[in-house]
């Protein structure tokens, strides 16, 4: 049971291996009519995967900050000998994202999922019973794992908002027909905005790129 704690440090670790970036096309301010087809070309496609990109990487820094020192201090006072450290998944997590930094890849919103989901089940894994013994939760408390994972989940929540007030600024620039041709991406946002439960939100999120083109086809 000693190596729970880092399912609650290191899920997020577990398949973000691939997790890499392509450079975007800087785009006109006023967006054409091309811009607004329901295609990769999309401005707001195009704006809203580059900030996605961006908060994700931001998020992958400050989550490998938290657990290298917490691994070196669990390291210093012997608290799970059997343990390795670093663990094999802070290495991936390292490997992995000086790789997205480096434009080496196009894997990059498959990974950016994955990872979202990792901190889905974080969330869920911390309320889980049958993972919290009494040595767990008293390095849960210790080390504030808990505090840390309700902070990552308000800046998601904080980031889904953006990404609903970016579709309602687009919006307005439609014009009528174009916003017949779009009703399912104007009523999905509807849908999202409403929506308050991190994991229903974060669920209802992961449609948002299909509209303009269909996530990991052949990957």
């Amino acid at each position: 049971m000693q190596n729970y704690i880092f399912i609650y440090l290191g899920v997020i670790l577990l398949v973000f291996q691939c997790y890499l970036t392509s450079p975007l096309p800087d785009s006109d301010d006023t967006p054409s009519a091309e811009d607004k087809k329901l295609n990769e070309h999309n401005k707001l496609y195009k704006e809203m995967l580059k900030k996605f990109t961006d908060f994700t990487i931001e998020i992958s820094e400050d989550f490998l900050e938290f657990t290298t020192k917490i691994t070196e201090e669990i390291k210093q006072n012997n608290e799970l000998p059997d343990v390795e450290h670093p663990n094999r998944r802070q290495l991936e997590f390292t490997k992995a994202l000086e790789h997205i930094k480096s434009s080496e890849s196009d894997h990059t919103l498959l990974n950016m999922y994955k990872l979202t989901e990792d901190i889905v089940e974080a969330t869920k894994t911390l309320d889980d019973p049958k993972f919290l013994t009494e040595e767990t939760k008293k390095l849960i408390e210790k080390y504030k794992v808990r505090e840390f994972m309700n902070k990552i989940r308000e800046r998601y929540m904080k980031f889904y908002e953006s990404l609903s007030e970016a579709v309602d600024v687009y919006a307005d620039e439609l014009s009528e027909t174009q916003k017949h041709e779009q009703q399912k991406l104007l009523d999905w946002n509807k849908d999202l905005s409403e929506t308050k439960d991190f994991q229903s939100k974060t669920d209802k999120f992961s449609d948002f790129f299909d509209f303009f083109k269909p996530c990991c086809e052949g990957l």
